[in-house]
């Protein structure tokens, strides 16, 4: 009878090995990674896409008041909403000049115009520093996020007097280009 214990203790262990040795292998986990990478799909100025174009009116001057400085400043206006995306850490923006419209040496971040002895000086209303062309180089302005996934990046431009040029009268344009990019 001792025989047929151990007999069938060594069946019963050869069965629950066997048991455990199938389970091991039994065990296989696949899983899949998903996620996606995406461009934020952030508005500027409440336009949605199709990029930015925007006429900006200074208002009128005479040849005296460009002349002394006497020229109002005025806001352009560049507010980017990022509230439909991931957050945005913060985002950079790079004015980049206009053939036509080139950088005056002699007075920082201002462009020029179509009108000899005018220009446009522009700064950073974000925190009042000149933009910075660089000599066509272009400087690229960070802006954080405050904690509201919207920037302002808006610009405050003054009609200037180009040192050194006669004021020309009439109507008068100047550009920039914007490129923005998403941290």
């Amino acid at each position: 009878m001792c025989r047929l214990y151990t007999n069938g203790a060594l069946l019963w262990l050869a069965f629950f090995s066997n048991q455990v040795y199938s389970e091991t292998l039994l065990v296989e986990n696949n899983f899949t990674i998903q996620g996606s990478v995406v461009v934020p799909t952030c508005s500027i100025n409440a336009i949605d896409s199709g990029g930015l174009t925007q006429n900006i009116s200074v208002g009128d001057y005479t040849v005296a008041q460009v002349s002394i400085g006497g020229t109002e400043k005025i806001e352009i206006p560049l507010k980017v909403d990022c509230r439909r995306t991931p957050i945005v850490d913060e985002i950079g923006l790079k004015l980049e000049l206009i053939a036509a419209y080139p950088e005056v040496i002699s007075l920082k971040g201002a462009i020029k115009t179509n009108l000899e002895g005018v220009a446009i000086a522009l700064r950073w209303k974000h925190d009042d520093s000149v933009v910075d062309f660089d000599g066509g180089d272009y400087k690229e302005k960070k802006i954080s996020n405050d904690g509201t996934n919207t920037f302002d990046g808006s610009l405050i431009g003054k009609v200037v007097h180009i040192p050194g040029e006669i004021v020309q009268k009439g109507s008068f344009q100047s550009a920039v280009n914007i490129a923005i990019r998403y941290y």
